[in-house]
């Protein structure tokens, strides 16, 4: 697989890197797939006549930036790519950005009803202290795989998610289907968290893993609030681009 790459001593650039680009290129031209286990530390060190400590410096480097993943007992594998959560630029669906990557996105509904607002919902949605609104929750997977736990409270004015399916259609298509209802901009919050039991058990990843917390409130063109989501997306799973202007 390697046979055909050199590192060359004579360059000025480090060893370490050449190393590291060298791997990065096999992954970007798929000839390394999600799942391919790399060769051993002493396999890379007699393949390229590098010292132990070029090829760790490279696998630490690509490790940390999510292209690797050690496994103990078993070696170092090409990772699943992460899917790209483009929040600041869009308002696309969680099936759209799944899709684009090449996943295949799918959607389990844990739960719909009304509830009463709580303080925090109501301040949310501007509406009263325990006023009728409805709750969903929704957990969300790539490749079968769970990415994230969303829960999500919408106004009366919403009554329409009812008559839905919310495994296979779009929430924010759903909402489209009339003025007052369709969201045409958000406000996002970031937070970095970890999971508790509930969550862990939930997103498979155990308590105490590293989670984004993302809230959000989405409005009408006339500025009314029409959805409160608070999610939870697996920090190993999932990174987020964020595009300014100046």
């Amino acid at each position: 697989m390697f046979l055909s790459e050199k590192i060359d001593k004579g360059n000025p650039t480090p060893m370490y890197y050449q190393l590291k680009l060298i791997i990065l290129d096999m992954i970007d031209s798929s000839k390394l797939k999600p799942g391919d286990k790399i060769p051993t530390e002493n396999e890379l060190v007699e393949m390229f006549s590098v010292s132990r400590t070029t090829v760790r410096q490279a696998i630490a480097e690509l490790t940390f930036e999510g292209y690797l993943e050690r496994k103990k007992g078993k070696g170092t594998f090409v990772t699943q790519p992460k899917p790209l959560q483009d929040f600041m630029r869009s308002l696309g669906s969680f099936n759209d950005q799944i899709g684009y990557l090449g996943m295949t996105p799918s959607t389990k509904v844990l739960m719909l009803k009304p509830v009463s607002a709580t303080k925090q919902v109501a301040d949310k949605l501007n509406v009263k202290v325990g006023e009728k609104v409805f709750f969903l929750r929704r957990l969300r997977y790539a490749d079968g795989e769970p990415m994230v736990l969303v829960d999500t409270y919408l106004p009366s004015s919403c009554s329409v998610i009812f008559d839905r399916d919310l495994e296979k259609e779009s929430l924010y298509q759903i909402l489209s289907s009339s003025h007052t209802t369709r969201v045409v901009k958000a406000v996002r919050q970031f937070e970095a968290t970890i999971s508790d039991n509930s969550l862990g058990t939930l997103l498979e990843t155990g308590a105490g893993s590293p989670l984004l917390l993302v809230k959000t409130v989405g409005y009408n063109a006339n500025d009314e609030a029409i959805e409160y989501s608070v999610a939870n997306y697996v920090g190993s799973k999932s990174h987020f681009v964020v595009q300014v202007s100046i």
